[in-house]
């Protein structure tokens, strides 16, 4: 759509808060699902997003729907206007998860997310925590709420880089289960020792503890799973090893 049709001009520059919030358009791009030349046609008022992916964006940049269609509701880094404009209550499908102290909410309309939550992708893809799963899509397939004080302060996490898979096996329990949902962060690429990755490995999408040995720099992949024996990568095989990112919290069933 044109902007001599019915986009509205200030929407470019609400795109480009976006793009300043996300850390760049290649993180927005990342982040929403979006490919980088759809953001750019945004950002140059080419085109007007549809409502599925102005969904996708609102939730990547951590904004209401409302502010990021018509500008009308403040951003979050305006907190003053963002309390005055608030609404008075928020009708939601799960009154649980307002308390849930995890932040979690489900909400039955995108746009009765309120400046306090941020909406986080869901992708079609399901990360081996066993011997290993193909990646059949990185298609946003949803998106769940989040409180948006939780991810950045307790998480300490910027939204804009994170995203959902779910987990499939049995190698990482009991501290990941088979169908845990994994929130991960992949801007985290390269390896803290002890920390629990994503990784790709020969088209493979797998979910591991990784060890880094300082002096040689070897990486022991390790499954928490005591069934399961280390795999020790020296050299040029660590090297090969590519991280998609770090797994920062998971959720699943009692």
């Amino acid at each position: 759509m044109n902007v001599g049709l019915d986009l509205d001009p200030a929407f470019v520059d609400r795109i480009n808060v976006l793009v300043e919030r996300a850390g760049g358009a290649a993180s927005l791009a990342r982040a929403s699902g979006l490919s980088e030349g759809v953001i750019a046609k945004y950002r140059r008022g080419e085109s007007d997003p549809s409502r599925a992916r102005l969904v996708a964006l609102a939730a990547a940049g951590g904004v209401s729907v409302e502010w990021l269609a018509t500008g009308r509701r403040a951003a979050p880094s305006d907190p003053v206007a963002a309390q005055a404009e608030e609404p008075a209550a928020l009708k939601y499908e799960m009154e649980a998860g307002f308390e849930d102290p995890r932040g979690i909410a489900m909400f039955a309309h995108a746009d009765q997310l309120g400046p306090e939550f941020v909406l986080l992708p869901r992708y079609e893809v399901r990360a081996a925590a066993g011997g290993g799963a193909l990646v059949h899509s990185e298609q946003v397939v949803d998106h769940l709420a989040f409180k948006s004080d939780w991810v950045r302060h307790r998480l300490r996490r910027n939204p804009a880089h994170l995203g959902l898979i779910e987990a499939m096996g049995d190698s990482m329990e009991p501290t990941i289960s088979d169908g845990d949902l994994l929130l991960v962060d992949f801007s985290e690429n390269k390896v803290k020792d002890n920390a629990i990755y994503a990784l790709s490995a020969d088209g493979d999408l797998i979910v591991k503890r990784i060890q880094r040995n300082p002096i040689t720099g070897s990486l022991t992949i390790i499954s928490d799973n005591p069934r399961y024996q280390p795999i020790v990568l020296e050299g040029h095989e660590a090297a090969r090893l590519r991280v998609v990112g770090q797994v920062c919290w998971h959720g699943g069933l009692i």
